[in-house]
């Protein structure tokens, strides 16, 4: 495709054997490789334990109902198209009898399939990431940058689960560098990719709406600028008509409208289109605000998103990624005009765009949330990270040095959710649980199952959200609780609150014999600030604590 502008590297060894591509293709490599680790994590199981995890189910569901017929999810459905593309070999050995699409080994196996899926899309935005700091900076910039994103731990853990995040920065990245060459170029063709991408990445997760809707706007504003010094003598009222006539207006316009409701196929499935959308306004899909809803409410939330940022990227590239943007307006300042880079100022109106077009209405920002600002954000990093390596003389050996110290701890910090999940505490609870409980006993599972051990061949009941009075009707003989969803999540005089404080200090009638966190070496994370929970309130909104979550088992007393 025209927007990746790669080298074809099997018809020209010799561009291939560049240092820039030998390295650009390391890194993708290295992007790929800090991703599979962990790629199993909760496997065989029918939900897997990533928070918001598409998981086959959900896939196979759209597939038999041949995506229409009153279908619909709280996600759209574009990322469903290429999963179902992935499963296709499966699911045809499977209508074929080869195989037992009901099978926990296939299903196992569809499992991975979407989780490799975003593997290679966590790889192409990493190729992307070099193209874009490539073309608004310089080669080392590209290669810095995306080295930056890919050391970072939302990529490393997004890029191994089927979430749609990773899936969606694919596309957002692609159109960044269209819109990136509009400002630049202003050529028709670059408003049309540009458009087509937008809509795609739309279509594969709504957020996208916040960075794509607006920049159209400004750029089209610059056109009518250039307009303007092309005819100096031509009134601003029919300037404005000529951009609005021009094809630069109306065909990414007709593209977005006309790609959303096909992709969406609101054609062939208008009853689900309609649902899909009621669902995300007035269902359960509708996002639960974590701050007051008021001018207090949005700085605190601007608080977090620095200190999210510090966390996602990690202290000593959050330090560069500030010199980097104070080294950008700095030459913003004293440049001579002709002289000014304006196109980094101009992408960063798509990311101004989603914070206030997105994140501030919904009053939520956890870190995957924000992951559409870390491209631009990497690049300024990696500008300044390639500036100082770039230096001559004695000065170039001493920052380079820095800059491998710097990387060789990013590294080390972004490796922390593979440490986890591949010593997750509920590995270590399965094994106890299945030498020590009897298969006839009752396990009650407390909180969201995606926080807890698999329970594979015990006789369990689940309640999210018990109340004391619930426990005695039960008698469970053991009671199984997470560090992922306890009292803290609840008011003080909440009865399931009562419940978790009464439990937990054995006053229930049941004593503690099980309680583990593996807490492995390596991890690099400050373990207060990832786990600080009071109800809805965290100094970081982040699934990282909901990996190697603390697990409690609780027997009931003899009486």
């Amino acid at each position: 495709m025209e927007f990746l502008r790669l080298p074809r590297l099997s018809s020209h060894w010799q561009t291939l054997r560049q240092p820039q591509n030998l390295a650009l293709i390391a890194i993708v490599l290295l992007a790929g490789a800090i991703a599979i680790p962990g790629i199993q994590w909760g496997l065989p199981d029918r939900l897997g334990w990533a928070a918001d995890e598409l998981v086959p189910e959900k896939v196979l569901e759209a597939i038999d109902l041949g995506f229409a017929n009153g279908w619909h999810y709280k996600y759209p459905p574009f990322h469903y198209y290429l999963l179902s593309v992935f499963y296709m070999p499966v699911l045809a050995l499977a209508k074929l009898g080869l195989t037992d699409r009901a099978s926990d080994e296939t299903y196992t196996l569809l499992f991975l399939l979407g989780r490799s899926l975003s593997v290679l899309m966590g790889m192409g935005t990493i190729a992307l990431i070099y193209q874009l700091g490539k073309e608004i900076f310089d080669v080392r910039t590209g290669l810095f940058s995306a080295l930056i994103f890919t050391l970072t731990p939302v990529y490393v853990y997004y890029a191994k689960i089927t979430n749609l995040d990773i899936p969606m920065l694919f596309w957002l990245v692609g159109f960044l560098i269209f819109y990136g060459r509009i400002l630049r170029d202003q050529r028709l063709s670059d408003y049309r990719w540009g458009a087509l991408l937008g809509t795609i990445a739309i279509c594969t997760k709504d957020p996208a709406y916040g960075f794509v809707s607006l920049p159209l706007l400004p750029v089209l504003i610059l056109y009518g600028f250039r307009l303007r010094k092309e005819n100096p003598k031509q009134s601003w009222g029919k300037t404005f008509k000529k951009v609005l006539s021009d094809r630069r207006f109306w065909q990414p316009l007709l593209i977005g409208i006309f790609g959303f409701l096909t992709l969406s196929n609101a054609f062939l499935n208008f009853d689900g289109f309609i649902d899909r959308i009621n669902l995300l306004l007035y269902g359960s899909a509708k996002i639960r605000p974590r701050y007051s809803e008021d001018l207090w409410g949005q700085w605190q939330m601007f608080g977090t998103t620095l200190r999210t940022f510090r966390f996602m990227f990690g202290w000593p590239v959050a330090i560069a990624i500030l010199c980097g943007i104070g080294r950008y307006t700095w030459h913003l300042i004293t440049a001579k005009l002709h002289q000014r880079n304006w196109i980094p100022l101009g992408l960063l109106i798509p990311s101004v765009s989603y914070y206030f077009l997105y994140v501030t209405p919904v009053m939520y920002n956890p870190d995957r949330y924000l992951m559409p600002l870390m491209p631009m954000l990497a690049i300024f990093g990696g500008k300044f990270v390639a500036d100082i390596v770039s230096k001559r003389g004695n000065f170039r050996w001493v920052a380079g040095a820095i800059a491998a110290g710097v990387f060789a701890y990013t590294f080390a910090y972004a490796w922390t959710p593979n440490t986890l999940m591949l010593n997750d505490s509920r590995y270590g609870v399965e094994t106890w649980m299945a030498g020590n409980i009897p298969k006839d006993s009752l396990v009650l599972r407390v909180g969201i199952r995606k926080y807890l051990p698999r329970f594979d061949g015990f006789k369990t009941e689940h309640i999210e959200a018990p109340k004391i009075e619930e426990i005695a009707a039960l008698q469970p003989e053991l009671i199984v609780i997470s560090s992922g969803y306890d009292e803290r999540r609840f008011e003080a005089d909440n009865p399931t609150h009562q419940f978790f404080t009464m439990l937990k200090s054995e006053s229930l009638g049941y004593k503690r014999v099980l309680q583990k966190q593996t807490q492995p070496d390596g991890y690099l994370f400050d373990f207060d600030e990832v786990n600080e929970r009071a109800i809805d309130t965290m100094a970081v909104y982040t699934n990282f604590d909901k990996i190697d979550p603390e697990i409690q088992i609780f027997q009931r007393s003899s009486r």
